[in-house]
């Protein structure tokens, strides 16, 4: 633990996830581990097995990048994918500069994690959200608001589709803070909310948006005639 004027801070950010069992998994950051030097944070998973009246660590997803160019993982995501994997985004955007998410994953409701790995070059509150349809949606921003789509669990993602201009990348929050939030309203419709700080009104705004992702239907396969 650590204190900060004098005070220990119970700061407990991050998502919740209720599992098949029925107990609920959490991937919250700070968490600093007695391994690394301060003040590096990381994030820790938590299980509760009594509908969140008591929490057990069980594991944790440590910075351990040999630069140390960041204070470390914040604000993590997780979404639980329809082969019963956990898959975490986290952020290293912070103070000492524009930093890239990364990705982990748990084969095993978060008691172990894959070695974290960076994906994109920039983003900051990483947000989550499994279609019906199997489509995985990300969303995050600075600079702008960027959407990602994955139809392959997260091992891939396509391109970010931008929902805010960027006229300026070194700007990276003079159009949105970048902070957004999902809502599903069916198996490939969802709803996003953003701030727009220089929209065509001229007046800083939250936009709400409706989003439809479609999935391409897989071709059958081919089969081959007889011979000629």
């Amino acid at each position: 633990r650590y204190a900060t004027g004098g005070l220990i801070p119970q700061i407990w950010w991050g998502d919740m996830k209720l599992l098949p069992d029925r107990s609920i998994v959490a991937l919250t950051y700070p968490y600093y581990h007695r391994s690394q030097p301060t003040p590096f944070t990381s994030a820790a998973s938590y299980r509760s097995t009594d509908n969140g009246r008591s929490w057990q660590k069980i594991g944790h997803i440590l910075y351990d990048e040999p630069d140390r160019r960041r204070d470390g993982f914040t604000e993590p995501a997780i979404e639980l994918l329809p082969d019963g994997q956990l898959i975490a985004i986290l952020r290293t955007t912070d103070g000492n500069g524009v930093g890239p998410m990364y990705q982990s994953r748990s084969n095993d409701n978060g008691v172990t994690w894959s070695a974290p790995k960076a994906f994109t070059e920039t983003g900051v509150l990483p947000r989550l959200l499994q279609l019906k349809n199997g489509v995985l949606v990300l969303s995050s921003g600075r600079p702008g608001v960027d959407l990602r789509f994955s139809t392959d669990n997260g091992l891939t993602w396509s391109a970010p589709k931008q929902l805010v201009p960027v006229p300026d990348a070194a700007k990276i929050q003079a159009d949105s803070c970048g902070y957004t939030s999902l809502l599903p309203l069916g198996k490939d419709r969802f709803l996003i909310a953003y701030s727009w700080f220089t929209p065509p009104s001229g007046r800083k705004s939250i936009y709400v948006r409706e989003v439809r992702v479609r999935r391409k239907p897989t071709p059958p396969p081919r089969v081959a005639g007889p011979p000629a």
